[in-house]
């Protein structure tokens, strides 16, 4: 099957990846960034929402992982035109619906 290389890359190239880390290891970027702690973020994740968001690999694709996708939620909120791509926009709605139960 053939994928785009945009695509591949994004488990090695992809933001989150390059800049997750850095900034969880610079608790003022990273609240400048999420607008929330890292232990606010680790909280919310590993109290409320990472059983919710964990999603199993298929042979078509790997799943994105409960962190990154709580990320992207949390980058994205206050950017209204995040949505060019129906995947993060999913992820987003699913995300922010997950939050409000």
């Amino acid at each position: 099957m053939w994928v785009h290389p945009l695509v591949s890359s994004r488990p090695s190239q992809g933001a989150f990846t390059l800049i997750f880390e850095e900034l969880r290891s610079d608790p003022e970027k990273f609240f400048n960034f999420f607008r929330m702690s890292v232990s606010a973020f680790n909280e919310l994740l590993s109290t409320y929402l990472g059983e919710k968001l964990l999603k199993i690999d298929t042979n078509m694709r790997k799943a994105i992982s409960p962190v990154e996708k709580l990320a992207v939620t949390l980058s994205s909120t206050e950017e209204s035109c995040i949505c060019d791509s129906s995947a993060v926009c999913g992820c987003i709605s699913k995300e922010l619906v997950v939050c409000l139960d």
